[in-house]
């Protein structure tokens, strides 16, 4: 009997997927840039009116003091107040099929914001995990730990997204089947969740980690696959690169050690992503380095760390696009990094 094929009516993708809105997003994002700045401005642009300028040198250094002051002040206000928006900018830009109906974009947001609903997630992704909750709410609470491990540790801020990003390139070059791509986007998204088990004084050291830090890094991928334990059926094999990604293709690399095609294709195509993302971003432990080097480092690491065929096909996206899906921070560290130079290799950039 012939298969059914996938539906692909405009009403599914309504009801159970979010379609990208990449210029909303940025829009969002200067808002939340800009809007504090403005604030302040105009804050302290007021008071200088209120006040009078009576022509004494100390009445003048007074109006200066208390203006700069209301200023400040209300910078620092609207900024908490605005980057409650950060969530939603992140959700925006998201490209994502769900079990089921797909959650609204600004409840995940809102919960994520929501510090006292997000710790209550995080504490039970800690203990009982969401294995007695259905994939589809499942789904909307483990989204919201992304939010949590980049407020866990933000020296890695937005790297889920962009290995995310990084990762669904690759799929496009592979020609994946786009449902494939969809929950290989999910793997890539939640492949860190597990971090919330590291102290942030081991993730943020700067210097080397002692074998007990070490080990304790190294149980992140295992921590990944257990919060993410309700997603595994429905997202099949793909599931399999929230565990797998720190795997090396000789099989020198962790938690089980599988080497080659043992190794799930979605975990060697995350592992690249992943090494790339970090290699190229400013961290603690290492300097940046520019895409071109990081680009030359993957190819030396091909047929040890990563497997030949995927990078290639990372190799096969261009500079050009890798920064403009990477957004403009990203940019200013890469021109840094080609500014300076890079000291490190593969293994800082894997340590985590």
């Amino acid at each position: 009997m012939a298969s059914v094929p996938k539906p692909t009516t405009m009403s599914r993708i309504r009801e159970d997927s979010w379609r990208g809105r990449p210029i909303l997003s940025a829009g969002l994002r200067f808002f939340v840039f800009a809007a504090p700045i403005g604030a302040a401005v105009g804050a302290g642009a007021l008071v200088a009116q209120l006040l009078e300028n009576t022509g004494g040198l100390g009445e003048v250094m007074v109006r200066w003091v208390v203006t700069l002051a209301v200023a400040a002040v209300t910078l620092l206000v609207a900024d908490r107040f605005v980057r409650r928006l950060l969530p939603l900018v992140v959700l925006l830009r998201l490209s994502l099929a769900f079990p089921d109906r797909a959650p609204s974009r600004l409840a995940v947001a809102r919960s994520a914001a929501n510090l006292k609903e997000l710790e209550e997630r995080v504490r039970i992704a800690r203990t009982t995990g969401f294995d007695d909750v259905d994939p589809a709410n499942a789904a909307e609470m483990i989204l919201s730990l992304v939010a949590a491990v980049e407020a866990h540790d933000r020296a890695t801020r937005g790297h889920s997204e962009r290995v995310r990003i990084y990762t669904d390139l690759i799929g496009e070059q592979l020609k994946l089947y786009p449902w494939d791509r969809d929950k290989l986007r999910w793997a890539a998204m939640l492949h860190d969740v597990g971090k919330l088990e590291v102290p942030r004084s081991v993730l943020n050291k700067a210097g080397p980690l002692d074998a007990g830090e070490l080990e304790v890094v190294r149980r992140h991928p295992e921590e990944s696959g257990r919060m993410t334990r309700p997603l595994h059926d429905w997202l099949g094999e793909w599931g399999d690169a929230i565990v797998e990604h720190h795997e090396r293709f000789d099989g020198r690399g962790y938690p089980q050690g599988h080497a080659g095609a043992a190794i799930s294709l979605g975990a060697r195509i995350v592992a690249v992503a992943d090494v790339y993302e970090t290699m190229t971003a400013a961290r603690p432990y290492h300097k940046p380095k520019s895409a071109a080097e990081a680009r030359d480092e993957l190819v030396r690491c091909s047929g040890t760390q990563f497997d030949p065929a995927i990078v290639q096909a990372f190799l096969q996206v261009s500079v050009r696009r890798l920064r403009l899906v990477s957004g403009p921070f990203s940019v200013l560290i890469q021109r840094k990094a080609e500014a300076s130079g890079w000291r490190g290799s593969t293994s800082q950039a894997l340590r985590q």
